[in-house]
């Protein structure tokens, strides 16, 4: 049994994949919105200086309270417009586009999906909550416990209840092996269907688990009072 979520290499290419689409739909709605001026003419606005000394096309420009970008003898000043289209594509792209199809360009790229517990969609809300704690995420935290929780979970993953899994893993269950799962002996061989039987995959509970004398995820179902097993082709619980 492999574990659906240990991608971690998948995430970091996907991130640098959407961080480059980001940037690239940013400078497309950052030039035909902005102000142009020449050097100049910034330089006589409040607030407006050289960082460098020399004055030639190598030198920055800053202006407090403004966002300024400098090409040559142009510098180009963001207007409000800009930023909040900025915010529209964020929430269209890591919100809305990554919540009901539970990729973006990068996971989509690379082969992985963000889904819920059970295996589905996560939803435009889950979604929301996930991109907003990427912020914090990015300060290091989230490799960290991304390389080192179970199931390969960030802050935001964990706040939003989601797993990033192969693609091959969306629609079923998210069971991540435990350290002896894959021992020989870890489940005894046989039937199973009561708890403490010769073949019961352990004591029940509400987690999918996997028997490997059968390939299968297995579950408890309390109102029958037996394991139901997972069946992959028709994608239900038997």
């Amino acid at each position: 049994m492999t574990d659906p979520t240990s991608v971690m290499g998948r995430r970091i290419g996907a991130f640098f994949i959407d961080v480059a689409t980001a940037l690239a739909v940013f400078t497309l709605i950052f030039f035909p919105l902005a102000t142009k001026r020449t050097v100049a003419e910034t330089l006589q606005l409040p607030g407006c200086r050289i960082e460098r000394s020399d004055v030639g096309d190598g030198s920055q420009i800053t202006c407090d309270n403004r966002q300024v970008f400098r090409i040559g003898d142009t510098v180009y000043e963001a207007g409000g417009g800009s930023f909040l289209l900025d915010l529209a594509f964020v929430f269209l792209y890591f919100g809305v586009v990554a919540g009901l199809t539970g990729a973006t360009l990068g996971k989509l790229l690379v082969g992985i999906r963000v889904v819920k517990e059970d295996g589905s969609t996560v939803g435009i809300p889950r979604s929301l909550l996930r991109g907003l704690l990427w912020f914090i995420d990015l300060l290091i935290v989230g490799i960290v416990l991304a390389a080192t929780t179970r199931g390969h979970r960030r802050l935001g993953d964990m706040a939003a209840s989601t797993y990033v899994v192969r693609k091959d893993a969306v629609g079923a269950p998210i069971v991540i092996p435990s350290p002896g799962a894959a021992m020989a002996g870890a489940y005894a061989p046989g039937g199973y269907g009561v708890p403490g039987m010769p073949g019961a995959p352990g004591a029940p509970g509400p987690q999918p688990q996997w028997d490997p004398s059968r390939g299968a995820y297995v579950q408890w179902d309390p109102s029958t009072g037996r394991y139901l097993t997972w069946d992959e082709p028709s994608r239900t619980w038997r």
